[in-house]
Protein backbone atom coordinates (compact mmCIF):
# COMPACT_ATOMS: atom_id res chain seq x y z
CA UNK A 1 0.00 0.00 0.00
CA UNK A 2 1.49 3.34 -1.00
CA UNK A 3 1.61 6.46 1.15
CA UNK A 4 -1.26 8.10 -0.71
CA UNK A 5 -3.56 5.11 -0.12
CA UNK A 6 -2.53 4.97 3.52
CA UNK A 7 -3.41 8.63 4.01
CA UNK A 8 -6.72 8.15 2.23
CA UNK A 9 -7.83 5.32 4.49
CA UNK A 10 -6.64 7.17 7.58
CA UNK A 11 -8.85 10.13 6.67
CA UNK A 12 -12.05 8.29 5.81
CA UNK A 13 -11.92 5.15 7.91
CA UNK A 14 -14.28 6.57 10.55
CA UNK A 15 -17.11 6.18 8.02
CA UNK A 16 -16.23 2.78 6.53
CA UNK A 17 -18.17 -0.39 7.27
CA UNK A 18 -16.42 -2.75 4.86
CA UNK A 19 -12.93 -2.64 3.34
CA UNK A 20 -11.68 -5.04 0.65
CA UNK A 21 -7.92 -4.88 0.18
CA UNK A 22 -7.45 -8.45 -1.09
CA UNK A 23 -4.74 -9.17 -3.68
CA UNK A 24 -2.85 -5.89 -3.30
CA UNK A 25 0.47 -7.53 -2.41
CA UNK A 26 1.40 -4.88 0.14
CA UNK A 27 3.46 -7.24 2.33
CA UNK A 28 4.30 -6.61 6.00
CA UNK A 29 4.79 -2.89 5.40
CA UNK A 30 1.17 -2.53 4.35
CA UNK A 31 0.08 -4.47 7.43
CA UNK A 32 0.96 -1.41 9.52
CA UNK A 33 -1.53 0.64 7.53
CA UNK A 34 -4.15 -2.08 8.01
CA UNK A 35 -3.46 -2.08 11.75
CA UNK A 36 -3.91 1.69 11.78
CA UNK A 37 -7.31 1.35 10.10
CA UNK A 38 -8.38 -1.24 12.67
CA UNK A 39 -7.17 0.83 15.62
CA UNK A 40 -8.78 4.11 14.55
CA UNK A 41 -12.04 2.86 13.07
CA UNK A 42 -15.25 2.92 15.07
CA UNK A 43 -17.70 1.63 12.45
CA UNK A 44 -15.74 -0.97 10.46
CA UNK A 45 -17.48 -4.35 10.49
CA UNK A 46 -15.52 -6.32 7.89
CA UNK A 47 -12.03 -6.16 6.40
CA UNK A 48 -10.49 -8.46 3.78
CA UNK A 49 -6.70 -8.51 3.41
CA UNK A 50 -6.36 -11.96 1.80
CA UNK A 51 -3.52 -12.65 -0.66
CA UNK A 52 -1.22 -9.83 0.41
CA UNK A 53 2.03 -11.61 1.32
CA UNK A 54 1.55 -10.69 4.98
CA UNK A 55 3.99 -12.64 7.15
CA UNK A 56 4.34 -13.21 10.87
CA UNK A 57 5.50 -9.61 11.61
CA UNK A 58 2.43 -8.26 9.82
CA UNK A 59 0.17 -10.67 11.69
CA UNK A 60 1.66 -9.44 14.95
CA UNK A 61 0.87 -5.76 14.36
CA UNK A 62 -2.66 -6.57 13.15
CA UNK A 63 -3.25 -8.80 16.16
CA UNK A 64 -2.09 -6.01 18.45
CA UNK A 65 -4.51 -3.57 16.79
CA UNK A 66 -7.37 -6.02 17.24
CA UNK A 67 -6.91 -5.99 21.01
CA UNK A 68 -8.30 -2.46 21.16
CA UNK A 69 -11.02 -2.79 18.53
CA UNK A 70 -14.60 -3.28 19.68
CA UNK A 71 -16.45 -2.97 16.36
CA UNK A 72 -14.92 -5.35 13.79
CA UNK A 73 -16.88 -8.56 13.26
CA UNK A 74 -15.24 -10.25 10.25
CA UNK A 75 -11.51 -10.49 9.48
CA UNK A 76 -10.44 -12.24 6.28
CA UNK A 77 -6.67 -12.65 6.29
CA UNK A 78 -6.23 -16.03 4.65
CA UNK A 79 -3.83 -17.01 1.85
CA UNK A 80 -1.01 -15.09 3.49
CA UNK A 81 2.26 -16.62 4.79
CA UNK A 82 1.36 -15.72 8.39
CA UNK A 83 3.14 -18.71 9.88
CA UNK A 84 1.81 -20.81 12.75
CA UNK A 85 2.88 -18.19 15.29
CA UNK A 86 1.10 -15.43 13.39
CA UNK A 87 -2.04 -17.55 13.26
CA UNK A 88 -1.92 -18.06 17.02
CA UNK A 89 -1.45 -14.33 17.65
CA UNK A 90 -4.59 -13.59 15.65
CA UNK A 91 -6.50 -16.39 17.36
CA UNK A 92 -5.71 -14.93 20.78
CA UNK A 93 -6.57 -11.40 19.64
CA UNK A 94 -10.06 -12.27 18.36
CA UNK A 95 -10.82 -13.94 21.69
CA UNK A 96 -9.87 -10.86 23.71
CA UNK A 97 -12.56 -9.73 26.12
CA UNK A 98 -13.63 -6.65 24.15
CA UNK A 99 -13.42 -8.25 20.69
CA UNK A 100 -16.68 -8.61 18.75
CA UNK A 101 -15.22 -10.71 15.95
CA UNK A 102 -17.44 -13.62 14.97
CA UNK A 103 -15.54 -14.79 11.89
CA UNK A 104 -11.79 -15.22 11.37
CA UNK A 105 -10.81 -16.46 7.91
CA UNK A 106 -7.32 -17.97 7.82
CA UNK A 107 -7.91 -19.97 4.64
CA UNK A 108 -4.82 -21.90 3.52
CA UNK A 109 -2.85 -20.73 6.56
CA UNK A 110 -1.14 -23.70 8.16
CA UNK A 111 -1.66 -24.12 11.91
CA UNK A 112 -0.27 -26.54 14.46
CA UNK A 113 -1.75 -28.72 17.17
CA UNK A 114 -1.21 -26.00 19.77
CA UNK A 115 -3.45 -23.72 17.70
CA UNK A 116 -6.19 -26.36 17.72
CA UNK A 117 -5.87 -26.82 21.47
CA UNK A 118 -6.13 -23.06 22.02
CA UNK A 119 -9.14 -22.98 19.71
CA UNK A 120 -10.88 -25.62 21.82
CA UNK A 121 -9.97 -23.78 25.02
CA UNK A 122 -11.22 -20.42 23.73
CA UNK A 123 -14.47 -21.95 22.48
CA UNK A 124 -15.70 -22.05 26.06
CA UNK A 125 -15.10 -18.31 26.33
CA UNK A 126 -16.39 -17.08 22.99
CA UNK A 127 -17.75 -18.71 19.83
CA UNK A 128 -15.83 -17.56 16.76
CA UNK A 129 -16.20 -19.16 13.32
CA UNK A 130 -12.63 -19.92 12.26
CA UNK A 131 -11.48 -21.24 8.90
CA UNK A 132 -7.85 -22.33 8.57
CA UNK A 133 -5.54 -24.52 6.53
CA UNK A 134 -4.08 -27.90 7.31
CA UNK A 135 -2.74 -28.82 10.73
CA UNK A 136 1.01 -29.36 10.63
CA UNK A 137 1.99 -32.80 11.78
CA UNK A 138 -1.24 -34.36 10.58
CA UNK A 139 -2.76 -34.17 7.09
CA UNK A 140 0.08 -32.06 5.69
CA UNK A 141 2.64 -34.79 6.23
CA UNK A 142 0.51 -37.36 4.42
CA UNK A 143 0.01 -34.99 1.47
CA UNK A 144 3.72 -34.20 1.21
CA UNK A 145 4.64 -37.88 1.36
CA UNK A 146 2.18 -38.63 -1.43
CA UNK A 147 2.87 -35.70 -3.73
CA UNK A 148 5.86 -33.67 -2.70
CA UNK A 149 6.07 -29.98 -3.49
CA UNK A 150 5.25 -28.37 -6.81
CA UNK A 151 8.45 -28.90 -8.85
CA UNK A 152 8.77 -25.51 -10.55
CA UNK A 153 10.92 -23.03 -8.57
CA UNK A 154 9.25 -19.72 -7.72
CA UNK A 155 11.68 -17.72 -9.85
CA UNK A 156 10.83 -19.79 -12.93
CA UNK A 157 7.04 -19.43 -12.72
CA UNK A 158 5.76 -17.06 -15.41
CA UNK A 159 2.48 -16.31 -17.10
CA UNK A 160 3.53 -18.40 -20.08
CA UNK A 161 4.51 -21.59 -18.25
CA UNK A 162 2.20 -21.55 -15.22
CA UNK A 163 -0.75 -23.22 -16.94
CA UNK A 164 1.31 -25.99 -18.53
CA UNK A 165 3.16 -26.61 -15.26
CA UNK A 166 -0.09 -26.95 -13.33
CA UNK A 167 -1.63 -29.27 -15.94
CA UNK A 168 1.44 -31.48 -16.14
CA UNK A 169 1.71 -31.72 -12.36
CA UNK A 170 -1.96 -32.67 -12.02
CA UNK A 171 -1.66 -35.34 -14.71
CA UNK A 172 1.47 -36.87 -13.16
CA UNK A 173 -0.12 -37.01 -9.71
CA UNK A 174 -3.66 -37.92 -10.82
CA UNK A 175 -5.15 -34.74 -9.34
CA UNK A 176 -8.62 -33.90 -10.66
CA UNK A 177 -8.26 -30.13 -10.45
CA UNK A 178 -10.72 -29.50 -13.30
CA UNK A 179 -13.42 -31.48 -11.49
CA UNK A 180 -12.84 -29.52 -8.28
CA UNK A 181 -13.08 -26.24 -10.17
CA UNK A 182 -16.25 -27.34 -11.94
CA UNK A 183 -17.87 -27.85 -8.55
CA UNK A 184 -17.44 -24.16 -7.69
CA UNK A 185 -18.07 -22.83 -11.20
CA UNK A 186 -21.49 -21.27 -10.64
CA UNK A 187 -22.00 -20.13 -14.25
CA UNK A 188 -20.60 -23.34 -15.76
CA UNK A 189 -18.56 -21.31 -18.23
CA UNK A 190 -15.16 -22.81 -17.33
CA UNK A 191 -14.19 -19.64 -15.45
CA UNK A 192 -13.44 -18.96 -11.78
CA UNK A 193 -11.86 -16.05 -9.94
CA UNK A 194 -8.16 -16.11 -9.15
CA UNK A 195 -8.96 -16.40 -5.44
CA UNK A 196 -11.18 -19.42 -6.09
CA UNK A 197 -8.47 -21.00 -8.25
CA UNK A 198 -5.76 -20.54 -5.60
CA UNK A 199 -8.03 -21.90 -2.87
CA UNK A 200 -8.86 -24.96 -4.96
CA UNK A 201 -5.20 -25.68 -5.66
CA UNK A 202 -4.61 -25.86 -1.94
CA UNK A 203 -7.73 -27.93 -1.29
CA UNK A 204 -6.81 -30.65 -3.79
CA UNK A 205 -3.39 -31.10 -2.21
CA UNK A 206 -0.97 -29.16 -4.43
CA UNK A 207 1.70 -28.08 -1.96
CA UNK A 208 3.30 -24.74 -2.79
CA UNK A 209 5.98 -22.83 -0.96
CA UNK A 210 5.17 -19.22 -0.04
CA UNK A 211 7.36 -18.06 -2.92
CA UNK A 212 5.70 -20.40 -5.42
CA UNK A 213 2.23 -19.32 -4.29
CA UNK A 214 3.07 -15.63 -4.70
CA UNK A 215 4.78 -16.19 -8.05
CA UNK A 216 1.92 -18.30 -9.35
CA UNK A 217 -0.62 -15.67 -8.34
CA UNK A 218 1.33 -12.92 -10.09
CA UNK A 219 1.74 -15.12 -13.18
CA UNK A 220 -2.00 -15.78 -13.32
CA UNK A 221 -2.73 -12.08 -12.87
CA UNK A 222 -0.68 -11.42 -16.02
CA UNK A 223 -2.86 -13.67 -18.14
CA UNK A 224 -6.15 -12.95 -16.34
CA UNK A 225 -6.39 -9.17 -15.93
CA UNK A 226 -10.18 -9.42 -15.56
CA UNK A 227 -9.81 -11.68 -12.48
CA UNK A 228 -11.64 -14.45 -14.37
CA UNK A 229 -9.42 -17.44 -15.08
CA UNK A 230 -10.39 -19.83 -17.89
CA UNK A 231 -9.54 -23.34 -16.62
CA UNK A 232 -10.70 -25.20 -19.74
CA UNK A 233 -7.03 -25.97 -20.51
CA UNK A 234 -7.18 -28.58 -17.73
CA UNK A 235 -9.83 -30.54 -19.62
CA UNK A 236 -7.87 -30.93 -22.85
Amino acid sequence: MDEESNCFFSMVNCRLREVNLAMNGFDNEGAFAVADIIKKNITLLKIDVSYNRIGTPGAQVIAKALENNDSLKILKIGNNPLGVEGAKMLLKAVHAENSLITELDLSCVEVDKEFRELQKEFKAIKEVNIKHGIVIGDYEIKIKERLGKFPVPAEELTGSNAMNSIKQYCEENNIKLADALSNIDKNKDNKVTLLEFMDTIKNVGIVLTDGQRDSLLFALEEISPSDQLDYSFLKK
